[in-house]
């Protein structure tokens, strides 16, 4: 929109808080205006608990709410230029909540739907926090705030009206309808903000086509903004009921049921929890400290749950990293089939996900997996009217956050840890188990604080030894006395001794790797030397499986047969990292480094493209991402043979992040890039190797649209290049086409096409004689002779460039050119030549990608539509 004056803004402010104060009686009003600002609300909130004692932990769950709402009004005076507009909000929701407190459970009531509310101002908050506040986003600002100002006043004269102090169902119900409403316009505005961000991304990240290969032309106003109304996957109201029902998405191996034993007070009170209303999402989050089995119980829950098909659908969440959270939305898209839903797209899935979750009548629960963050999960909260969630996590403050209710999950009591342990023990110990047996059950319980995780591996142990648990308290004494007598650290100590070379060996691997869904390709190479020396093992069928066989024996690992995946606990792998020698976790990091490097997929042609891989990429990138943190936050494993390893995240690994716009992702790894680089001998060092990792941060700079930035990089990374000797002209020749990509991206398409020129020449010099590589440079001047409306020089470039390209598999670059060639037509005011290439661009890409929610997809569509407009054809181009 164009922004109003400041003074039109303020009027129109103050109009609204004119009839939203209207009809209150004139005591309320008063207190309204002594409360002027959110600090003065939490105070009076202060206040309020400590007089009201019994209420105080239902007024203690508003104070994160309140501080959404508080940071929200920041921004929206900030944006919109209106200092007093948070005055009048904090004022009647004081009010609200000192009503709310004199009805029986009133603030249990009321909590919940002003939390709702809360989490999509925290929403906008990300909004602001991430971007400049533009026009469309201090517009809905704007209205949201005006929908506050509705929905306080209407509150307030709620409760005046009744004025009881007890209210029936039916009258809460009214209540959460006017909440309903409220929310169903914040809806809408975050939906119009979503909607131009996933069009407008790249002015943060990535300027559409634009900014991956300089497409986009420079169109007529009028045609370009009417057509770029039409292009967004975003999902609509059309989805609501379309969905693959039932759907039950659950880690099927990795949990037994044995560390939720005994749990039956915690699921019955998950149970009668979201049995309380049927109207409203319900949630609730099972904290305590690391392997005393909350996700075991969240999974018996929804395993129980499913069987009795309790609901529509049940949806597991791993959320312990983005990466992860991302993927777990996309797989729960793809699986529930929803309309337009690919592997290829995380920020849509979301949105399409949690659109469904909001807009489906169906029955649904919601498992987010170990979560620690709370501004995470925010970003996948669900705002939903029905719907029930559980949230893992070690951080309790979710519970009071997020989350209606909280439940802390402690370690068994002695006597129920050891009626754990003889349930695991339960093949192995006879049915008349000697008093002795029993006793010493109690005191191993007893000794290892009834910590389950530990429990469970005390058993393997046992079992594996077949030993008695009398023999083996013996033995846990000894290694107890070995440890300072920290009872825990016995049982780590324990179990990894226990193991032999392989066994290690695997377990270092997959402590280095991401906990979750860990394939057991990564281990099957296609030749033995790829396979580094300490897992030779895994090449043998039999030795492989014995590894396996004790591990699990031994609670140390899950397997899932079925997607033959690996799962290791985030306690095991913690501890046995810090178990291991310096040398040891030297070697089990690099061979996790090596084996992703085997098996992360290579290019299909010369031109470096992984667009037909894309699945197999989303396998391993998840590993690829934790060995980076790792080696960020630990102490720095010292580099032996750095070249390879580096470029196992430097080569094929970036490609994939650039064509999936992870701008973050590569900025991760090209820091963790350049910190390995620094350790690094300096007979290790090469030009080489400096100039890729210039070139990753390069890429990272240019998918954010700061193109200054990333053309120091480049340069400094061509510079690198002409050094190397003998000349490395193929390398010379990738970097000046960058030249080329990032000065065009800059409008400067004279110096862009000397730079292809270049390119074009180290690449002859090269004697490399594959012609779609040259086919891509002519794509590339033809282009920017085309911005220069340079025709006649570009016809020939876009010829020669078709021609050869048409005869290879680039599939994506053919698509490039074409959309390019459509550009050419457009400026010649030949509009169905334009058509007709846009289309071709469009058909090119669907050859290779299956799906019509990739930003180049979404630029033909946008092309399409500049075209029809350009003809007068305004039906077509909606």
């Amino acid at each position: 929109m164009a922004r109003l004056s400041l003074r039109t803004l303020s009027q129109q402010w103050d109009s609204e808080v004119q009839c939203c104060l209207e009809p209150l009686e004139g005591d309320d009003v008063h207190q309204i205006q002594e409360i002027g600002s959110y600090q003065q609300l939490q105070s009076e909130l202060n206040g309020l608990m400590h007089t009201f004692g019994s209420a105080s932990e239902d007024a203690r769950r508003l104070l994160p709410s309140i501080n959404h709402l508080r940071i929200f009004s920041l921004f929206f005076a900030e944006s919109i230029g209106i200092e007093a507009g948070s005055r009048p909000l904090c004022g009647m929701l004081s009010l609200i909540i000192k009503l709310a407190i004199y009805v029986e459970l009133g603030l249990a009531w009321l909590s919940p739907l002003l939390r709702e509310t809360a989490l999509k101002a925290e929403l906008f908050n990300g909004y602001f926090k991430r971007d400049q506040a533009t026009d469309a986003l201090s517009e809905a600002a704007f209205d949201t705030h005006i929908a506050l100002l509705r929905l306080y006043s209407g509150v307030i004269q709620f409760f005046r009206k009744n004025a009881v102090y007890q209210l029936s169902d039916t009258a809460w119900e009214s209540l959460t309808s006017v909440f309903q409403a409220c929310h169903a316009d914040m809806d809408q505005a975050l939906l119009r903000v979503e909607k131009l961000d996933s069009i407008n991304k790249g002015d943060s990240e990535a300027k559409g086509i634009r900014r991956l290969h300089s497409f986009l032309s420079a169109s007529t106003g009028t045609a370009a903004a009417a057509a770029a109304t039409t292009i967004t996957s975003t999902p609509t109201n059309t989805i609501k009921e379309r969905a693959n029902l039932p759907c039950v998405v659950l880690p099927s191996s990795r949990f037994s049921f044995a560390r939720s034993y005994n749990r039956e007070e915690i699921l019955t009170t998950i149970r009668s929890h979201f049995a309380l209303g049927s109207d409203g999402f319900r949630s609730i989050a099972l904290h305590g400290v690391g392997g005393v089995g909350k996700s075991h119980i969240a999974h018996k829950f929804a395993f129980i749950e499913s069987q009795k098909r309790a609901y529509d659908a049940i949806l597991w969440i791993h959320s312990d990293t983005p990466s992860a959270i991302q993927q777990s939305f996309t797989e729960v898209a793809v699986r529930l089939q929803l309309p337009g839903a690919s592997p290829q797209n995380h920020t849509e899935n979301k949105i399409r996900v949690l659109t469904w979750l909001q807009q489906t009548s169906c029955s649904w629960l919601l498992i987010f997996d170990n979560a620690e963050e709370a501004g995470l999960l925010v970003n996948y909260w669900p705002t939903a009217s029905r719907g029930h969630g559980i949230i893992t996590t070690r951080n309790h403050a979710l519970a009071f956050d997020l989350a209606d209710k909280g439940i802390e999950v402690t370690s068994f009591e002695p006597d129920d840890g050891s009626k754990l342990l003889m349930h695991l023990l339960s093949l192995d110990v006879t049915n008349d188990v000697k008093d002795a047996e029993v006793k010493s059950a109690l005191e191993l319980s007893e000794k290892l604080r009834g910590h389950a995780q530990a429990i469970s591996q005390m058993a393997g142990l046992i079992h594996r030894r077949s030993w008695t648990i009398t023999e083996f308290i013996a033995v846990y004494e000894r290694s107890s006395r070995q440890t300072n007598h920290r009872a825990l650290d016995a049982v780590w100590r324990l179990s990894f001794e226990s193991l032999a070379t392989e066994s290690s060996s695997f377990l270092g691997v997959v402590a280095y790797a991401a906990p979750d869904s860990i394939p057991q390709a990564l281990f099957e190479v296609e030749r033995l030397s790829d396979l580094p020396d300490s897992l030779q093992f895994c090449a043998d069928v039999f030795s492989f499986s014995e590894v396996l066989e004790t591990l699990m024996t031994m609670a140390l690992v899950k397997r899932d047969k079925d997607t033959r995946e690996f799962f290791v606990h985030r306690l095991v792998q913690a501890q046995f990292i810090d178990f291991m020698t310096p040398t040891d976790r030297q070697r089990a990091f690099w061979n996790v480094a090596d084996l992703l490097y085997n098996v992360f997929p290579r290019s299909g042609g010369r031109l470096g493209q992984l667009y037909a891989q894309w699945g197999r990429c989303r396998l391993y990138l998840q590993h690829v991402l934790t060995l980076a943190n790792h080696y960020r936050e630990s102490n720095k494993p010292n580099i032996d043979n750095g070249r390879q390893r580096l470029k196992a995240n430097q080569s094929f690994c970036r490609v994939y992040l650039i064509e999936q716009l992870a701008v973050q992702e590569l900025h991760d790894l090209s820091d963790v890039a350049i910190q390995a680089y620094s350790t690094l001998e300096e007979t290790e060092q090469d030009l080489y190797l400096d100039g890729l990792i210039q070139n990753q941060k390069a890429f990272g700079w240019y998918l954010q649209g700061k193109f200054e930035l990333a053309k120091k990089h480049w340069k400094i990374c061509l510079d690198l290049h002409e050094k190397i000797s003998p000349p490395d002209h193929r390398a010379v020749a990738w970097r000046s086409y960058n030249m080329g990509l990032v000065t065009a991206s800059t409008e400067d398409y004279a110096t862009a096409i000397d730079w292809s020129l270049y390119a074009e020449k180290r690449w002859v010099e090269s004697g490399d004689d594959t012609l779609s590589c040259i086919a891509c440079l002519r794509s590339q001047q033809a282009q920017a002779l085309t911005f220069l409306r340079r025709f006649e020089e570009a016809r020939p470039c876009f010829d020669f460039a078709v021609n050869h390209l048409k005869m290879s598999e680039e599939w994506g670059w053919l698509a490039f050119t074409y959309l390019a060639e459509g550009n050419y037509f457009r400026g010649l005011s030949q509009f169905r030549m334009a058509e007709s290439k846009y289309r071709a661009a469009q058909n090119a890409w669907m050859t290779g990608d299956q799906t019509r929610i990739h930003n180049f997809y979404a630029a033909c569509l946008f092309k399409l539509g500049c075209v029809a407009m350009d003809q007068g054809d305004f039906a077509e181009a909606k």
